[in-house]
Protein backbone atom coordinates (compact mmCIF):
# COMPACT_ATOMS: atom_id res chain seq x y z
CA UNK A 1 0.00 0.00 0.00
CA UNK A 2 1.32 3.42 -0.94
CA UNK A 3 1.89 6.07 1.72
CA UNK A 4 -0.62 8.92 1.96
CA UNK A 5 -0.01 11.85 -0.36
CA UNK A 6 2.41 14.54 0.76
CA UNK A 7 4.20 12.53 3.45
CA UNK A 8 7.97 12.10 3.48
CA UNK A 9 10.15 10.06 5.87
CA UNK A 10 10.53 11.97 9.15
CA UNK A 11 14.05 12.14 10.60
CA UNK A 12 14.11 10.37 13.96
CA UNK A 13 17.14 11.39 16.06
CA UNK A 14 19.56 8.73 17.26
CA UNK A 15 19.80 5.04 16.50
CA UNK A 16 17.77 3.62 19.37
CA UNK A 17 14.43 1.92 19.78
CA UNK A 18 12.46 4.28 17.51
CA UNK A 19 14.50 3.05 14.54
CA UNK A 20 13.11 -0.49 14.98
CA UNK A 21 9.37 0.19 14.86
CA UNK A 22 9.32 1.28 11.20
CA UNK A 23 9.44 4.49 9.20
CA UNK A 24 7.60 7.48 10.58
CA UNK A 25 6.41 9.93 7.91
CA UNK A 26 5.43 13.57 8.30
CA UNK A 27 4.10 16.58 6.43
CA UNK A 28 3.18 20.13 7.35
CA UNK A 29 -0.47 21.07 7.59
CA UNK A 30 -1.14 24.74 8.41
CA UNK A 31 2.35 25.03 9.90
CA UNK A 32 2.01 22.00 12.19
CA UNK A 33 3.41 18.52 11.74
CA UNK A 34 1.10 15.63 10.93
CA UNK A 35 2.45 12.09 10.97
CA UNK A 36 1.75 8.82 9.15
CA UNK A 37 2.82 5.25 9.82
CA UNK A 38 2.09 1.96 8.12
CA UNK A 39 1.45 -1.02 10.36
CA UNK A 40 2.69 -4.47 9.42
CA UNK A 41 2.37 -8.13 10.44
CA UNK A 42 5.27 -7.85 12.88
CA UNK A 43 3.24 -5.25 14.87
CA UNK A 44 0.42 -7.67 15.82
CA UNK A 45 -0.65 -9.06 19.17
CA UNK A 46 -2.00 -12.56 19.92
CA UNK A 47 -5.42 -11.56 18.55
CA UNK A 48 -4.02 -10.52 15.16
CA UNK A 49 -4.62 -6.79 15.74
CA UNK A 50 -1.86 -4.18 16.00
CA UNK A 51 -0.39 -4.36 19.52
CA UNK A 52 -1.29 -1.55 21.91
CA UNK A 53 2.40 -1.10 22.71
CA UNK A 54 3.04 -0.19 19.07
CA UNK A 55 0.28 2.42 19.22
CA UNK A 56 1.67 3.83 22.48
CA UNK A 57 5.16 4.00 20.98
CA UNK A 58 3.73 5.80 17.98
CA UNK A 59 1.92 8.24 20.28
CA UNK A 60 5.20 8.91 22.12
CA UNK A 61 6.94 9.59 18.81
CA UNK A 62 4.17 11.87 17.54
CA UNK A 63 3.90 13.94 20.71
CA UNK A 64 7.66 14.03 21.28
CA UNK A 65 8.45 15.08 17.71
CA UNK A 66 5.79 17.77 17.95
CA UNK A 67 7.57 19.18 21.02
CA UNK A 68 11.00 19.00 19.34
CA UNK A 69 9.65 20.78 16.27
CA UNK A 70 7.99 23.54 18.30
CA UNK A 71 11.00 24.13 20.57
CA UNK A 72 13.60 23.53 17.84
CA UNK A 73 15.54 21.14 20.09
CA UNK A 74 15.88 17.40 20.60
CA UNK A 75 16.68 17.96 24.27
CA UNK A 76 13.30 16.79 25.54
CA UNK A 77 12.19 13.66 27.40
CA UNK A 78 8.82 12.10 28.10
CA UNK A 79 7.64 12.62 31.68
CA UNK A 80 4.11 11.27 31.32
CA UNK A 81 2.12 9.68 28.51
CA UNK A 82 -1.51 8.72 28.98
CA UNK A 83 -3.24 6.74 26.25
CA UNK A 84 -6.83 5.68 25.73
CA UNK A 85 -7.52 2.93 23.20
CA UNK A 86 -10.64 3.72 21.20
CA UNK A 87 -10.53 1.39 18.19
CA UNK A 88 -8.63 -1.52 16.72
CA UNK A 89 -6.04 -1.48 13.95
CA UNK A 90 -5.43 -4.22 11.43
CA UNK A 91 -1.93 -4.96 10.17
CA UNK A 92 -1.22 -3.20 6.88
CA UNK A 93 -3.34 -0.15 7.70
CA UNK A 94 -1.94 3.35 7.45
CA UNK A 95 -2.31 5.47 10.56
CA UNK A 96 -2.18 9.24 10.80
CA UNK A 97 -1.47 11.19 13.95
CA UNK A 98 -1.26 14.72 15.22
CA UNK A 99 -0.59 16.54 18.46
CA UNK A 100 -1.41 19.96 19.83
CA UNK A 101 0.62 21.75 22.47
CA UNK A 102 -1.76 23.02 25.13
CA UNK A 103 0.73 24.74 27.44
CA UNK A 104 4.45 25.52 27.67
CA UNK A 105 6.17 26.43 30.93
CA UNK A 106 9.88 26.93 31.47
CA UNK A 107 10.66 23.23 32.03
CA UNK A 108 7.49 21.48 30.78
CA UNK A 109 5.37 21.10 27.66
CA UNK A 110 1.81 19.74 27.79
CA UNK A 111 0.20 18.10 24.74
CA UNK A 112 -2.87 16.30 23.49
CA UNK A 113 -2.79 14.00 20.49
CA UNK A 114 -4.63 11.36 18.54
CA UNK A 115 -3.98 8.56 16.10
CA UNK A 116 -6.52 7.72 13.39
CA UNK A 117 -7.10 5.10 10.72
CA UNK A 118 -9.61 5.28 7.87
CA UNK A 119 -12.44 4.42 10.31
CA UNK A 120 -11.69 7.18 12.83
CA UNK A 121 -9.70 7.78 16.01
CA UNK A 122 -8.05 4.64 17.41
CA UNK A 123 -6.06 6.22 20.25
CA UNK A 124 -6.17 9.50 22.13
CA UNK A 125 -3.19 10.63 24.17
CA UNK A 126 -2.07 13.34 26.51
CA UNK A 127 1.44 13.88 27.70
CA UNK A 128 3.98 15.94 29.50
CA UNK A 129 7.52 16.55 28.19
CA UNK A 130 10.50 17.93 30.08
CA UNK A 131 12.79 20.41 28.34
CA UNK A 132 16.33 19.48 29.37
CA UNK A 133 18.61 22.44 30.08
CA UNK A 134 21.34 23.21 27.59
CA UNK A 135 24.84 22.09 28.60
CA UNK A 136 27.13 24.78 29.95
Amino acid sequence: MQRPEGYEPHPVPGDGFAQHIGTLYSRRVDGSLRFAFQTDRHHINNSGAVHGGVLMTLADLILGNTVMDALKTARVVTVSLNCDFIGGVRPGEWLEGEATITKITRPLVFLDGRIMNHRGTVLSASGLWYRRPEST
